[in-house]
């Protein structure tokens, strides 16, 4: 174990989108909190849940999507973390739906959520991407509106199937680090 860990998962809160493309951050956290059965403490700006080892820290902003740097760098005010054990759960638009990749730091791509995230808490954090690029349901639609638009059952299927690996990563990334754990989950070994 190589420290304690921050697991960030960006969306936007409320009902109306839960099952949005925008929200597949959220979905990873809402996953993990339900498997471990890991109370919620409720925070003006997050929602925070704590793993009993005091190991493992999730969040889910609620403040919002393009202001989800203004949440973490509150709950950062009192929590000290190494760059590289935040471990940030996106949706990325130009990664193929069903795909995840990894990487530390690097552009934003015109993510608002993540360019608020290196606005307030800088650039070397952990992010988890999340293909949503589908041009079956994709065709014809604003970028801004195809991210708010709910999964369809089929995509929900296959984003089911992605949350375990999302899951073995942050494993992973605590017993082996970042460079281990991003080859396990692109090779499987």
């Amino acid at each position: 174990m190589q420290g304690k860990y921050l697991i960030v998962g960006l969306g936007n809160p409320g009902k109306e989108y839960r099952l949005t493309r925008h929200n597949v951050g959220f979905m990873v956290i809402d996953h993990l909190i339900h498997k471990f059965k890991i109370p919620e403490c409720n925070k003006k700006d997050y929602s925070l849940f704590q793993y009993p080892d005091d190991l493992f820290y999730f969040i889910k902003p609620m403040t919002y999507m393009n202001l989800s740097g203004e949440a973490v760098s509150v709950f950062l005010e009192t929590h000290d973390f190494l760059p590289e054990n935040i471990i940030v759960f996106h949706d990325d638009k130009d990664i193929e739906f069903g795909r995840i990749k990894t990487k530390i730091g690097g552009g934003c791509a015109g993510h608002n959520g993540v360019q608020d995230l290196v606005d307030h808490i800088g650039n070397g954090f952990v992010r988890i991407r999340i293909g949503i690029n589908n041009q079956r349901t994709r065709d014809g639609k604003q970028l801004r509106d195809y991210v708010l638009e709910d999964f369809d059952q089929r995509e929900l299927r296959v984003v089911d199937e992605l949350i375990p690996f999302a899951e073995d990563f942050i494993y992973n990334i605590s017993e082996y680090g970042f460079s281990k754990a991003q080859g396990i989950l692109h090779t499987g070994k």
